[in-house]
C-alpha cells in the first residue's frame, strides 16, 4: 500500500481479511520452502563418502522439522510480518530480525551462567547448545529431545507470543490506515520540498 497499490485494492473485491492472510501465507510458505533446502542439503551431504559422518536418522530429521524448522520459520517470519503491519513500515522487519539475532546471542552467551536464560532464545539454539555440548559424538547421533523438556517449553512460549502478535496485527490491519499513512508521508515530503524551495528563493 505504500507503493501506490492502494487504488487497485479499493477498486477490487479483495477484502482486508483475504488480502492479509493471502500475503501472510504466501510469504510463510515461501520462507519455509527456502529454509527446507538446508535440511535437503544436509541429507544430500550425508550421502557423500565423507569420513566420520554417520547416516541420518529419519526420526531425528522429522524431529528437527517439528522442533526447529517449522517453529523457527513461524516465529521469525511472523514477528517480522507483524512488526511491519503494526508500524506500517517495512523497516521494522529488519529491526525485528536484528532483535531476534541479539536475543539468540544473549541466550547463548549467558547459558553457562544461568541455564534458564535459554528459554528467551527465539531460535532455541541456546536450549540445544545447553543440552548437546556435554554429549559425546555417539550420544549426539542418537539424541532425541524430551517431549516435555526445555526445548518444548521454549517452543510453546515463543509460538504463543508470536500468535498474539499475529492476532494483534490482523486486528490492527486496515486499508485506510495504510492509505492515510502513505498520504501523510507524501504531504510531509511535499511540505519539506516546498519549504526548501521557499528558503532558496528567499536567499536569492
Amino acid at each position: 500500500l505504500q507503493t501506490r497499490f492502494a487504488p487497485i485494492l479499493f477498486t477490487t473485491s479483495a477484502s482486508e481479511r483475504d488480502y492479509f492472510w493471502g500475503r501472510y501465507w504466501s510469504g510463510f510458505v515461501l520462507v519455509l520452502g527456502l529454509n527446507a533446502f538446508y535440511l535437503l542439503g544436509t541429507f544430500l551431504f550425508s550421502l557423500l563418502p565423507v569420513k566420520n559422518l554417520g547416516p541420518i536418522d529419519g526420526q531425528a530429521l522429522l524431529a528437527a522439522i517439528g522442533y526447529i524448522l517449522v517453529p523457527n520459520t513461524f516465529v521469525l517470519y511472523t514477528l517480522c510480518f507483524g512488526a511491519s503491519v503494526l508500524t506500517r513500515s517495512a523497516k521494522s522487519a529488519y529491526l525485528t530480525s536484528m532483535f531476534v539475532l541479539l536475543a539468540m546471542i544473549f541466550a547463548v552467551s549467558l547459558h553457562e551462567i544461568n541455564r534458564a536464560v535459554a528459554i528467551y532464545d527465539p531460535t532455541a539454539f541456546g536450549v540445544l547448545l545447553d543440552q548437546l555440548e556435554h554429549l559425546s559424538p555417539a550420544e549426539k547421533n542418537t539424541y532425541m529431545p524430551a517431549l516435555f523438556g526445555d526445548l518444548m517449553w521454549n517452543r510453546l512460549v515463543w509460538v504463543l507470543l508470536t500468535s498474539i502478535v499475529l492476532w494483534t496485527a490482523r486486528k490492527r490491519f486496515s486499508y485506510k490506515c495504510f492509505s492515510q499513512a502513505a498520504t501523510a508521508k507524501k504531504q510531509k515530503k511535499s511540505k519539506r520540498k516546498h519549504s526548501v524551495k521557499k528558503n532558496q528563493s528567499t536567499e536569492d
